[in-house]
């Protein structure tokens, strides 16, 4: 069985979020799996819409348990694999651009169910008119991403890819 290491790193990315261009650091967690004197065999791992990706991909280990029981990202470095996990913009460990603190920027069909009497007094319009991510913004740091992984593994490197959603 294999061992690996943990890195965490910040990927720069100028954001492409609609009606905001700002530079942004991506949180990238590495468990490097390589043994020594071996090619590397990188993996990266997405989050889908609801759940962030380490939530998803890299489960603290249960005290007194198997340190790996419910970490599939673990699973993978100990099997010799080099991996990544990222989140979007807005998930997990990312940054969430400005706008998403204003509670009046959440779904308005959302705002009186969930909001009313416990953050805001009554329903309102959103401030920011635009969508906080598309498939273009979203594209735009995958691509920021998968360019920093082959600047650590080398440009010809194939990268597999595991996307995971709930």
């Amino acid at each position: 069985m294999s061992s690996y290491e943990l890195r965490e790193h910040k990927v720069k990315h100028l954001s492409k979020i609609p009606n905001f261009t700002y530079e942004v650091q991506l949180p990238v967690r590495e468990y490097d799996g390589t043994p020594n004197g071996q090619d590397r065999k990188p993996v990266l791992m997405l989050h889908g819409r609801s759940v962030p990706a380490l939530a998803g991909c890299d489960l603290a280990p249960v005290p007194g348990g198997n340190p790996n029981r419910y970490s599939w990202a673990q699973e993978l470095a100990q099997a010799g694999f080099d991996v990544f996990i990222m989140d979007l913009q807005g998930s997990g460990r990312s940054p969430r651009p400005g706008v998403m603190d204003d509670p009046y920027n959440t779904n308005p069909a959302q705002q009186q169910p969930v909001l009313v009497d416990h953050t805001i007094p009554a329903p309102g319009s959103p401030s920011y008119k635009s969508e906080l991510g598309n498939s273009e913004s979203e594209w735009a740091e995958l691509a920021s991403v998968v360019t920093f992984i082959k600047s650590k593994v080398g440009p010809g490197k194939r990268i597999r890819f595991i996307g995971w959603s709930a």
